[in-house]
C-alpha cells in the first residue's frame, strides 16, 4: 500500500511538472512570436535591460564585467610583451615637442589670461553679490538683479523734456513713469507744426493778406476765424496754432525785408530790372568822339603805368613794415626750439642713417636745405597753432542750452525691496525713494535744459553703489564717513576751519560750493550739504552779518559762518571781512543755504565801524 502510494504521489508530481513545462512552453512560445514581431532597437533595448539586470543587481555586474575585460586586455598585452612580439617601449619626444611649444607660446598666454581674467571678475562680483546677501536683508538674487539693472536701459520708459517744460511738468512725467502709468514718447512730439506752402508774390515771397488768410485758417480749430486778428496776441489760442501764426508773421517780415531790399537796388516786383538810359550820338560828332577815346585811351596807360609803380612802392612799403615786426617781435628762444632744433636734429639724423658725416661736397648744401624746410615748417606749424588758439579763445561763446533732453526711467520690483532708476544727460540715478528720486532728477533735468550746469546729486552714488553690488543705500547715505552725511559734515567743519581768508570765518554764499566740491568723485550733493548744515546751526557753526561796501560805496550785508569754539575778534572779522577776496559783493554766486535764526538774534558787525548791533 506504501509502495502504491508513493507511486501515485510520484505519478501527480509528474503531471504537475509536465503541466508546469507546457505553460513554461506556451508562453515561451507566446513571447518569441511577440519578440519576432518587435523591432531590432527594441530588441536591443531589451537585451541590454537583460544584461544590466536589476537595479540591485547593476553594480555587482558592472564590476564583474569591469574584472573580466581589463583581466582579458592584462593578459594579452602582458602575452605579448613576453613573446617579443611587440616592443613595449617608445620615444617621448614627441610629448616633450608638444609641451614645449605650447609653454613657449605667448599667444596662447594672453588668450589664458583674458579667459582668466574675465572668469576672475565675474567670480569676484559673484562672491561680492554672496557677501552682501550675508550680511544684509537682500537676497544674492536681488543684489545681482538690481546691479544688472542700473547698469542696462531695457525696460525703461523714454521721457522727453523741452525748454519749454517747467519744474513740475518734468516731475509729473517722472511720477507717472515710475508708477508704471506713461507709455514711452516719441522725439519732436511736442513740435510738429503743419507745414504751410508759401504764396507767391511779385518778388517770390509770401504775400501779408495770403498769410492773415493762413493764420486765421490755422486758429480755426482753437477759435472761430471771425474773433482772430493776425496782429492781435496769441492768447486763447493753442501752443500748435501760436507757433503756425508767430512762424508766418516772422516769415512775413522777413520777405518784407527782402522786398524793401530789392526796390533800392532798382528791381521791379515783374522780376526785371529796369535798362540804364541810353544818349543817342549825332553823326556830326563822329569825329568829337574819335578825339575822346583817343584821350581816354592815352588816360587808361598812364593810370596804368601809374599803377605799377603804386604796386612796387606798396611792396616796398610791406618789406619795411614785415621787417620792422619781425624786429619788434623777435624772440630768440622761439626760433632755436621752433626752427633750429628741428633743422639740426634733421640734419644729425641723415648723418646716423648714413653713418658717416663725409658726403660728398653736392649732399651738404642738400642736407642743410631739407633741414631748413624741416625747421620751417615746425615753426609754421607752431605759429598756426598758436593763433588759432588765440582767435578760438577770442570768440564770445554763448553756453550750451539743451532744447529738448530724454530721460529714462523705470522701476525694478524684487520681493525685498523696490528700485528706481533713471537716466539723464549722461548721469544715472537710483533711489528706493520715487518721490525723492523724481524731485532730484527733475531739478537736474529742468537745469540742464535751461543751459545751467548740473549739481550732483546723492542718487548717482546710489545707482554706483548699486553696480558694485552695494544696494545698501540707507545705510551708505547716514553711515558713510567718506561720501555720506558724515563725510559732508566733516567737510563744512574741516572747510571753515582752514579758512585763511579771512582766518576761521568763511562767507555762507561760498560755503556751500566749497564743501560740494570737496566730496570724492561727482561731489556732494548741494541737497544734502543744506540738511547737514541746517543741523549743525547753531550747535556747531554760528552766523554773523555783516555790511561791507563795494567799489561804487554801496554797503552790502554778507553772511560769515564761523566755528562756535573759535572766538574771532570784532575788530578782525570787520576789517579782514572788508578786504578779503572770499567776501568780495561780484562773488556772490552758488548753491544756496537755509536761512536759520539765530538764539536772541545774530550779531551784525558793521565793516570799518565799532558798531555791534543785536
Amino acid at each position: 500500500m506504501r509502495g502504491r502510494d508513493r507511486l501515485d504521489d510520484a505519478a501527480a508530481g509528474a503531471k504537475d511538472i509536465g503541466g508546469s513545462a507546457g505553460e513554461f512552453l506556451k508562453s515561451a512560445g507566446r513571447r518569441t512570436g511577440s519578440a519576432a514581431k518587435q523591432t531590432p532597437g527594441a530588441l536591443v533595448r531589451r537585451f541590454v535591460a537583460r544584461l544590466i539586470g536589476s537595479p540591485e543587481q547593476q553594480s555587482t555586474r558592472f564590476l564583474i564585467a569591469l574584472i573580466v575585460i581589463s583581466g582579458f586586455v592584462g593578459f594579452i598585452g602582458v602575452f605579448f610583451a613576453a613573446s617579443g612580439a611587440v616592443s613595449a617601449t617608445a620615444s617621448s619626444g614627441w610629448l616633450v615637442r608638444t609641451f614645449a611649444s605650447v609653454v613657449t607660446n605667448f599667444a596662447l598666454y594672453s588668450v589664458l589670461a583674458v579667459i582668466g581674467a574675465v572668469v576672475a571678475i565675474n567670480r569676484w562680483w559673484d562672491l561680492a553679490a554672496g557677501k552682501t546677501a550675508e550680511h544684509t536683508r537682500y537676497s544674492k538674487r536681488t543684489v545681482k538683479r538690481f546691479a544688472a539693472e542700473v547698469k542696462s536701459t531695457d525696460g525703461s520708459t523714454r521721457l522727453i523734456g523741452n525748454a519749454d517744460h517747467s519744474e513740475d511738468e518734468l516731475r509729473a512725467k517722472l511720477m507717472r513713469a515710475l508708477a508704471g502709468q506713461f507709455t514711452s514718447e516719441t522725439p519732436d512730439e511736442d513740435e510738429q507744426v503743419e507745414a504751410v506752402a508759401p504764396v507767391e508774390t511779385g518778388y517770390g515771397l509770401p504775400d501779408k493778406a495770403a498769410i492773415d488768410e493762413r493764420t486765421a485758417a490755422a486758429t480755426d480749430a482753437d477759435v472761430d476765424a471771425e474773433d482772430v486778428d493776425p496782429e492781435s496776441s496769441l492768447e486763447g489760442l493753442s501752443l500748435l496754432a501760436a507757433k503756425q501764426v508767430v512762424r508766418l508773421r516772422i516769415g512775413h517780415l522777413q520777405a518784407q525785408l527782402i522786398a524793401n531790399e530789392l526796390e533800392d537796388h532798382g528791381y521791379r516786383a515783374d522780376h526785371g530790372r529796369p535798362l540804364p538810359e541810353v544818349v543817342e550820338t549825332p553823326d556830326d560828332a563822329t569825329g568829337e568822339t574819335a578825339t575822346i577815346r583817343d584821350a581816354a585811351a592815352v588816360d587808361d596807360d598812364t593810370a596804368e603805368l601809374q599803377s605799377l609803380g603804386d604796386a612796387f612802392a606798396a611792396f616796398r612799403r610791406s618789406v619795411q613794415t614785415a621787417r620792422m615786426d619781425i624786429a619788434t617781435s623777435f624772440n630768440a628762444d622761439e626760433i632755436l626750439w621752433r626752427f633750429g632744433m628741428p633743422a639740426l636734429g634733421t640734419i644729425f639724423a641723415a648723418i646716423v642713417i648714413a653713418q658717416t658725416p663725409w658726403f660728398a661736397a653736392w649732399v651738404y648744401p642738400v642736407l642743410i636745405a631739407i633741414g631748413v624746410a624741416v625747421g620751417a615748417t615746425s615753426y609754421l606749424t607752431f605759429k598756426w597753432r598758436r593763433r588759432r588758439a588765440v582767435r578760438s579763445l577770442r570768440e564770445e561763446r554763448e553756453p550750451k542750452r539743451w532744447r529738448t533732453c530724454v530721460t529714462l526711467a523705470k522701476r525694478v520690483e524684487t520681493p525685498e525691496q523696490t528700485l528706481f532708476v533713471a537716466w539723464m544727460g549722461g548721469h544715472v540715478y537710483a533711489d528706493y525713494d520715487r518721490h525723492r528720486l523724481v524731485r532730484k532728477v527733475a531739478d537736474r533735468w529742468h537745469t540742464r535744459l535751461q543751459g545751467d550746469d548740473v549739481a550732483p546729486a546723492i542718487q548717482e552714488k546710489f545707482a554706483r553703489n548699486v553696480r558694485q553690488m552695494l544696494p545698501m543705500l540707507h545705510q551708505f547715505e547716514y553711515g558713510d564717513a567718506y561720501e555720506g552725511r558724515k563725510a559732508v559734515m566733516d567737510d563744512i567743519i574741516t572747510t571753515v576751519s582752514e579758512a585763511r581768508d579771512p582766518d576761521g570765518m568763511v562767507p555762507k554764499f561760498d560755503l556751500a560750493e566749497k564743501v560740494v566740491e570737496c566730496g570724492e568723485g561727482i561731489g556732494h550733493d548741494p541737497d544734502i550739504v543744506a540738511e547737514v548744515y541746517e543741523d549743525m546751526v547753531p550747535t556747531v557753526l554760528t552766523e554773523t552779518d555783516i555790511t561791507v561796501t563795494d567799489a561804487d560805496g554801496m554797503p552790502h550785508d554778507i553772511t560769515a559762518v564761523h566755528l562756535r569754539t573759535m572766538d574771532i575778534p570784532d575788530d578782525l572779522a570787520r576789517i579782514r571781512a572788508q578786504f578779503s577776496n572770499q567776501f568780495a559783493v561780484d562773488n556772490i554766486d552758488g548753491y544756496p543755504l537755509p536761512d536759520i535764526p539765530m538764539p536772541g538774534g545774530p550779531q551784525h558787525l558793521v565793516a570799518g565801524t565799532d558798531d555791534v548791533t543785536a
